[in-house]
């Protein structure tokens, strides 16, 4: 039963990433994407692989800073080649959060460490990673608002603050359930493991000096500027001329539509809601498809170098998988 509840879901991811994609391709300027290959534009983008990697080196960064508080010791080349890893995993799996179980596992059989404290090591970066992110989409909707004359509506404008106000006081209030749950877990089994869960991340948040916090969410911002830098960088190759504050405002919402697992990756849903929200900016449909796709071709390439570390480590998760 377990097992056709999980191919069910893949179906459905599948045809969600399928419907997305094949309204992009059909609202796509066609001679406007053979002129894009066939000018030799395409050439200026190698930029945008270099950033990729930059921000994955400040995102190895932060997660050694975090291991390190949690006493499991990880060198930072050994944490870039997990995050190059989890990248090429992220791309074939169900939204981020698949490239991350599989760089826990690895971490895992590396060091030594608990599974408590990886899974939590993963759990604080990815949380200070959200919220820098939304801080930067409040940041660029409040420059939006006063230096761009478009039509956004007050919801979407107040989304990233609304999120980035939410996320910390959502994490307290868990906590503060957790510690009055003994008394009315009673039966329910599932809820004890929930509670047993919250408290055991709770504890190990509670290493985390306030320094190693702050380290991380400055570390955090700067590899989620880099990501943005990309967006920025292809649109401006690729003719869309909107200007920089507009796309840290709509790259943090796109961000977070991703960390869903609904489509296969991310794809089609990122792809979407970056064409939503560039249209919103007066940039046309097909060129912000074709960012799109030019940024998840990037991610692709990246990817590649991920999937030639992964083959030398493949026996670790072949083994994972069979467990």
């Amino acid at each position: 039963m377990r097992l056709s509840k999980k191919i069910y879901l893949r179906v459905v991811q599948v045809a969600v990433s399928g419907f997305i994609i094949l309204y992009l391709l059909r609202i796509l300027d066609w001679p406007a994407v053979k002129e894009v290959l066939c000018s030799g534009i395409l050439l200026s983008l190698w930029p945008g692989p270099l950033l990729l990697l930059l921000g994955l080196l400040l995102a190895a960064e932060r997660w050694c800073s975090i291991l390190a508080a949690l006493n499991v010791t990880l060198s930072r080349y050994d944490a870039l080649i997990l995050y190059l890893i989890g990248n090429f995993y992220s791309v074939l799996l169900p939204g981020v959060l698949g490239g991350d179980l599989v760089r826990a596992v690895i971490c895992r059989r590396w060091t030594g460490g608990t599974v408590a404290s990886v899974v939590a090591s993963i759990g604080i970066e990815r949380g200070l990673g959200l919220w820098g992110i939304t801080l930067l989409g409040s940041i660029g909707a409040l420059a939006v608002y006063i230096q761009i004359p478009v039509e956004i509506d007050t919801a979407t404008l107040l989304l990233s603050p609304f999120l980035a106000c939410g996320i910390p006081l959502t994490t307290l209030g868990a906590y503060l359930v957790v510690r009055h749950t003994d008394r009315v877990t009673g039966n329910s089994n599932w809820i004890a493991r929930i509670s047993t869960s919250i408290r055991t991340f709770a504890e190990r948040l509670r290493q985390i000096p306030l320094r190693i916090t702050l380290h991380t969410l400055f570390v955090s911002t700067a590899f989620q500027t880099s990501e943005i830098l990309i967006y920025f960088y292809f649109g401006r190759v690729v003719g869309i001329d909107v200007p920089f504050v507009f796309f840290l405002f709509a790259i943090p919402l796109v961000y977070l539509a991703t960390v869903l697992p609904i489509p296969l990756g991310g794809i089609g849903v990122r792809e979407g809601v970056l064409v939503w929200l560039l249209s919103l900016s007066g940039t046309s449909s097909s060129d912000a498809v074709i960012l799109a796709l030019l940024v998840y071709v990037n991610r692709i390439f990246v990817g590649v170098i991920g999937g030639a570390a992964q083959l030398k480590y493949a026996g670790q998760i072949q083994s994972w998988r069979s467990e």
